[in-house]
């Protein structure tokens, strides 16, 4: 059924709004009920005080058979309830003798006197029996089928013998006029608990299910691609759908955690199968590197009239040999050889190395360093790894730009932050930063990121890199205790 495929914004609001119309309606048509019940009864309590009062008037007349007597009595009775104007009158009143018939009437035209009451409409008849079978002066209420005429009877006793009896015999649509303004007030007020209820049914269905919505809409798309995180103010309350939206933030947490350790896994695996074949190609190509810059270094030293032309020939050749040397040279990166311990001098060294690049580049330079005596880290291969992150801080921030650097010790790890404010960088060049060879800028080769994370992993830390608009940051944690 379409209505039960509605979205949930529109499906809240419109079932709340029929639950509350259908409430409101059932309330009312019980209410008339009720109220229907309440005026029979008034109706028949009204009645049934008048019958008592006629059968105090009447006993003595109806045992005199004093017939005018009782007539007037009746009469008086009639036009007293009438100018009261009483919604409860009774039309006709009747009095019954012990032969079943009438003794005296409101109304001789229609129900004569001595008429058989056997002979009315069978609710007489069977109001007659009742009465002379009754033991006790109790109101006997009886309805004629298919109309509004209500009768109701009360016995004549005396000294256990009944004598007769009254007949009040009334319409029940007197109060009917009674009933309408009752519904009437009943409908206003209706009305207006719906001009109150239905808005704030409104309002609350679309508050439930706009966050519901909103969840939906979120886990759609987790399968394409991450979805963001739901604001709390969308919905900030602790029920049970306040839980389900810090579930699904909590598992939002965690997705991003395990994409992002899959990236560094993966990543991990390329880096170590580059290094792998840098490490290999390196091997191969230093063979007859070696060789080549020997038959250099043999031509040189046995053939000493060498024309000039052949002389710079082979000192081309020598200086080039010896660049490929250098450049093989830093493919393979080895953290398994001797080296003092790194010293705060260290770092004083390192800045005044890049101090040519800071002034070329009119770069600012702040450096917040507090390192311990002699931290048992090989110092060759940190300060090699600091003075490439910091060159391409410089290089990055470009001119007059900020580099700030900042190392500590915590628990037996050295953490180095260095920072920039230069251009952000890409995304599609984060993926493949550490790697040789694949230029961040119009120029490099790459190889000093790439030291740097053979380094950093080769001494068992890590590396990260974060780059936002306006601040690009690398850092680096080393563990120690394991070095001594």
């Amino acid at each position: 059924m379409w209505l039960f495929d509605l979205s949930l914004r529109h499906k809240l609001p419109i079932w709340g709004g029929l639950l509350i119309f259908l409430t409101s309606t059932t309330m009312f048509i019980s209410f008339g009920i009720q109220a229907y019940d309440d005026l029979k009864n008034d109706m028949i309590k009204s009645l049934s005080a008048q019958g008592r009062s006629l059968v105090i008037s009447l006993y003595p007349y109806l045992l005199h058979d004093n017939v005018w007597q009782a007539f007037e009595i009746v009469s008086a009775s009639k036009r007293l309830t009438y100018q009261k104007k009483n919604m409860f009158e009774s039309q006709v009143i009747l009095v019954m003798d012990n032969r079943k018939e009438i003794f005296v009437a409101s109304d001789p035209a229609n129900y004569p006197i001595q008429t058989s009451l056997n002979k009315l409409d069978r609710p007489f008849a069977k109001m007659s029996t009742a009465i002379m079978a009754a033991q006790r002066e109790e109101p006997i209420i009886m309805e004629r089928q298919g109309t509004d005429v209500l009768i109701v009877g009360f016995p004549i006793i005396a000294d256990d013998v009944v004598l007769g009896g009254v007949l009040m015999i009334t319409d029940k649509g007197l109060f009917i006029p009674r009933l309408m303004e009752l519904a009437q007030h009943s409908l206003l007020i209706m009305g207006f608990i719906l001009a109150v209820l239905l808005p704030i049914n409104w309002y609350w269905g679309r508050r439930m299910a706009v966050p519901l919505v909103s969840l939906s809409d979120h886990m759609q798309h987790i399968g394409d691609k991450m979805p963001p995180q739901i604001d709390h103010a969308v919905y900030d309350y602790r029920d049970e759908i306040g839980q389900i939206f810090k579930a699904f933030n909590v598992m939002i947490d965690q997705l991003e955690e395990k994409a992002y350790l899959e990236t560094q896994i993966l990543q991990s695996e390329r880096m170590a199968a580059i290094g792998r074949l840098t490490a290999s190609m390196a091997h191969e190509i230093n063979n007859p590197l070696a060789g080549m810059l020997t038959a250099v270094d043999t031509l040189r030293k046995h053939d000493t009239e060498l024309s000039p032309l052949t002389e710079r020939t082979i000192s081309l050749l020598d200086r080039g040999l010896r660049q490929i040397k250098d450049t093989v040279g830093t493919l393979l990166v080895e953290a398994k050889f001797k080296s003092r311990d790194l010293l705060e001098q260290d770092i004083e060294d390192v800045i005044t190395l890049i101090s040519p690049q800071l002034q070329k580049h009119h770069t600012k330079l702040h450096s917040d360093v507090v390192l311990p005596e002699g931290v048992p880290l090989p110092s060759t291969l940190i300060r090699q790894a600091l003075i490439n992150l910091l060159l391409n801080a410089v290089t990055a921030a470009g001119e007059q730009g900020a580099v700030e650097l900042k190392i500590r010790t915590e628990q037996n790890h050295l953490h180095v932050s260095i920072k920039n404010d230069g251009k952000e960088l890409p995304s599609e060049k984060m993926a493949y930063l550490y790697e040789p060879f694949n230029p961040l800028s119009d120029s490099g080769s790459g190889l000093g990121l790439w030291v740097t994370y053979q380094i950093t992993k080769q001494l068992g830390g890590n590396i990260e890199a974060r780059s936002t608009k306006n601040i690009t940051t690398f850092s680096i944690n080393i563990p120690y205790s394991n070095q001594l």
